[in-house]
């Protein structure tokens, strides 16, 4: 079965659960998955989908927020999307709670260590988004999800949640991975500033300035450091035109030879 997917966007849960019905239906759940992630954008609920996507526990990702004059407002902010029921440009809160566990963390845990001097606040499960914070991390399959080998494809082209959905599919060892690594752009928090004209309100740029570190599975900062894959097969001028076709020759190979493997 091959996906080609898009995006971490507003519609992540309701495509999924589309695409979970169908495939139960259709009988699709021990086929081998191909995910074709080349075109990506980013977003958030990654961690969603990998559950519908093997049948194994997994590490997600972790995040923390680096600790300044920002983090009160950072915070307000927060609080006020939570109480809206998500940001106004999503639609949807990027959590299976409505936002309650980042709510309890950033006011019970960042703000005293702002005021207790702290550089960055702990590690926790990315954006609490699946999991609470004094957890150590590791989600488990949704109750129908694909049991078949999962091939993913990637490429230099997206990042941010893209990463870390490489990531913990990479750190975890769920599937064998063809392409380039993903972008490397992935932070867990930002805050943005408008510069305005001295003496007047004309704004001039904004600028969105990273304050915090994704955590990749294997323990290590993922900005600058996405996770590698198996089988790299960079895009050239040469094979542009057929990219896609030799990325799905590299998968057929594999699963091929997963499968004469597995006979011996």
């Amino acid at each position: 079965m091959l996906l080609r997917w898009l995006g971490f966007r507003r519609t992540l849960v309701a495509d999924v659960e589309r695409l979970m019905a169908y495939a139960e239906k259709e009988r699709l759940l021990e086929h081998a998955l191909i995910v074709d992630a080349t075109g990506s954008r980013g977003g958030s609920l990654g961690v969603y989908a990998i559950q519908r996507m093997t049948s194994r526990p997994f590490k997600t990702t972790l995040g923390n927020i680096r600790l300044s004059d920002v983090v009160v407002p950072f915070v307000d902010q927060k609080r006020a999307e939570i109480v809206a029921g998500g940001p106004s440009d999503a639609g949807v809160f990027e959590s299976d709670d409505g936002g309650a566990r980042l709510l309890a963390w950033l006011e019970g845990s960042v703000i005293p260590a702002l005021a207790a001097g702290r550089s960055f606040s702990e590690a926790v499960p990315f954006k609490l988004a699946h999991l609470p914070a004094d957890s150590d991390g590791v989600v488990t399959p949704a109750p129908i999800h694909f049991s078949g080998p999962l091939v993913c494809f990637f490429g230099p082209g997206g990042g941010s949640h893209l990463d870390q959905f490489a990531a913990t599919i990479v750190d975890n060892e769920l599937g064998h991975t063809i392409g380039m690594p993903t972008g490397g752009f992935s932070n867990t928090w930002e805050w943005s500033e408008v510069l305005r004209m001295p003496g007047t309100d004309r704004p001039l740029v904004e600028f969105m300035w990273s304050i915090g570190h994704t955590i990749r599975p294997n323990g290590e900062i993922l900005e600058g450091n996405p996770a590698q894959v198996a089988e790299r097969l960079p895009q050239t001028a040469a094979n542009y035109s057929q990219y896609h076709a030799l990325l799905l020759e590299r998968a057929y190979a594999y699963l091929d030879g997963r499968e004469e493997r597995g006979r011996r």
